[in-house]
């Protein structure tokens, strides 16, 4: 919380859930929620599941509710959804998303393993897809959207330098899904899907990061990781 009130992105983070602490409880605490759940509502994950060295690890069918509808809670061009993951292999999984159809859609798509990772924000395809080839494995993918007409996809871990990806220039088309965001999960349509299944460290939504603000919260969220020994 210094590192963030020091360099100006702590305004940015309004739902924010570490997955942290002695136990799953204190792990599906958020750090900070202006809106949503506090705790987020489990949806299946047991004790043994969390660890704090290594997150929380998903399953088939498990996945988290936030409370938060992105109709309701989140700016239209004003927007961040963040995940920070652990596994390296060749998952294909919705790390946070909701969608009413195909013209409104929330979504942060990782696959690990050198295929592409995408986020929709607000339509699928159709000049709202922002996606790149994704080699990485575990770090943190950082999607943000700052106009109608700009968005970027970040991402960085402990040995790969923190940028820029992908970006996107095409004039928003869409709107914001009037469903609960799912965490670990995608709420499509009003069934629970594409369950993440790699080892969740930490996650956040909230208003738009610049580059700086970006860079710096990327610091924030791997130095926080590397003191409890996550080692992505």
């Amino acid at each position: 919380m210094q590192r963030a009130r020091a360099n100006a992105f702590w305004t940015e983070c309004e739902y924010v859930l570490p997955l942290a602490g002695n136990d799953l409880a204190a792990a599906l605490t958020p750090l900070r929620a202006d809106y949503g759940n506090d705790p987020t509502t489990n949806n299946g994950f047991v004790a043994g599941d969390y660890d704090e060295a290594n997150g929380l690890s998903g399953n088939s069918g498990d996945y988290l509710g936030s409370g938060i509808t992105p109709s309701s809670s989140l700016a239209l061009y004003d927007v961040h959804v963040c995940a920070y993951t652990d596994k390296t292999g060749t998952d294909n999984d919705v790390a946070i998303g909701c969608a009413d159809s195909l013209s409104t859609a929330f979504l942060l798509y990782i696959r690990h393993g050198g295929t592409t990772t995408y986020t929709d924000l607000w339509r699928r395809n159709y000049g709202g897809r922002i996606a790149a080839t994704d080699t990485m494995g575990g770090g943190m993918r950082l999607m943000t959207r700052t106009a109608s007409n700009r968005q970027d996809l970040y991402t960085g871990n402990g040995s790969t330098s923190f940028s820029s990806i992908a970006n996107n220039t095409n004039t928003l088309i869409g709107s914001r899904p009037g469903r609960e965001l799912h965490m670990m999960g995608n709420n499509e349509v009003g069934t629970p899907s594409n369950f993440f299944l790699s080892d969740m460290q930490w996650m956040s939504v909230g208003l738009s990061f610049d580059s700086t603000q970006a860079s710096n919260y990327f610091n924030a969220v791997q130095e926080f990781n590397t003191i409890l020994g996550r080692q992505s």
